[in-house]
């Protein structure tokens, strides 16, 4: 803090900015800051203080790193919460010279940030820590399961974690990716990425299997880094499943969800008449929840009912134009018998024999609603 000592004042600048003072000569002189006299103005600056391992020096204010679509924000202040600063708003919490919103996104505050904080910052938004934020405005991180904390090793360099969330992704504006040493050699790179690994517990050389369903072809996944037909990507799964009639999806939480597809919507993994059971030794690992029924759209099936209604109306059209398609008495498209006589005495003669072109002999029959037409594969 500053101080009034023996006639004299003390001004201290802070590790977030260097100090700068603007007034009149005779007043800055009067407070022993200035040997200038005069009713001008003048100016008293003193560089701001830094320690070794503080970031105040040396990443701007406002810097940013976007770390998988999570955004690191960087702040020339004290921490909210520290003395002399604004509290910690609702919904955040701060951990170190962090702060964060639980969700990934955080700033770094530089007065006193280190680069420790800088990596608790990225694990926070890679998802190898999470923080779960407390009622008094504090944060408590725990670093999740198989995963490692990004580190500075002896050398000084940085380790950072990838995740397994998702291949690592950092971008920046300001200068913290040069500062961090993430704009590779040359210090011009504008990203910088690594691709992730399978850590322990984690599912590689573990199959998934999914017995025929509705006629597809049985799946045998192994999971891996992509290569000799392993399985690495959300794009990679869905190529295999889709043969089988069935898509995977995962949401922000992590959780895999194997659905069917629009064709089969009508039916449920792993039922006797659709089959698709699953097995492998991922099933071991993981657990998997018994499959849902399908649950209809209401505004799909009423289009879908609407359809099967003309439908039947065509055929019903059907069987009143080959009824009434007759002509003194024959109707020809309705499986009656022409003879045709070609002199008076009848000897020569033509027997035409007509066809039963109603729906029933066309090998229409009528549709019921709610049962045909339910799904793409139902109206094939």
């Amino acid at each position: 803090a500053s101080t009034v000592a023996g006639g004299a004042v003390s001004l201290r600048s802070s590790t977030g900015a260097d100090l700068t003072v603007t007034g009149k000569a005779d007043l800055l002189k009067a407070l022993t800051l200035t040997n200038s006299v005069g009713g001008g103005n003048a100016t008293v600056q003193v560089n701001r203080t830094t320690s070794a391992a503080s970031l105040g020096a040396t990443i701007a204010d406002g810097s940013t790193l976007n770390v998988d679509g999570h955004v690191i924000t960087f702040k020339n202040a004290p921490i909210p919460g520290s003395t002399g600063a604004p509290s910690v708003p609702t919904g955040f919490g701060a951990s170190g010279n962090v702060l964060t919103d639980g969700a990934g996104n955080s700033t770094v505050y530089l007065q006193a940030g280190t680069v420790n904080d800088v990596l608790k910052a990225i694990d926070l938004a890679t998802g190898v820590q999470t923080a779960t934020i407390n009622a008094n405005g504090t944060a408590t991180l725990a670093t999740a399961t198989g995963q490692t904390n990004s580190s500075i090793n002896a050398s000084g360099q940085l380790k950072i974690s990838t995740g397994v969330n998702a291949d690592l992704s950092i971008t920046g504006t300001g200068n913290a990716l040069n500062v961090l040493g993430l704009a590779g050699n040359t210090g011009t790179s504008t990203a910088f990425t690594a691709a992730r690994t399978s850590g322990v517990g984690g599912l590689t050389g573990k199959t998934l299997t999914f017995s025929s369903f509705n006629g597809g072809t049985a799946v045998n996944v192994t999971f891996g880094d992509g290569t000799n037909g392993t399985v690495k990507t959300l794009d990679q799964l869905n190529t295999k499943l889709q043969a089988n009639n069935l898509t995977a999806t995962i949401d922000a939480n992590g959780l895999l969800t194997v659905s069917t597809t629009n064709d089969y919507a009508s039916s449920t993994i792993g039922s006797t008449a659709a089959g698709g059971a699953i097995g492998g030794t991922l099933t071991t690992a993981l657990t998997f929840s018994t499959a849902s029924s399908p649950v209809q759209d209401t505004v799909a099936q009423t289009s879908r009912a609407n359809l099967v209604n003309q439908y039947n109306n065509i055929l019903n059209q059907i069987d009143s134009t080959a009824q009434d398609s007759s002509f003194n008495g024959v109707n020809l498209l309705n499986g009656d018998q022409l003879k045709l006589v070609f002199d008076e005495t009848a000897k020569s003669s033509l027997s035409i024999t007509g066809v039963t072109y109603n729906s029933k002999g066309l090998g229409l029959a009528a549709l019921t609603s709610g049962v045909d037409f339910i799904d793409n594969a139902a109206t094939n």
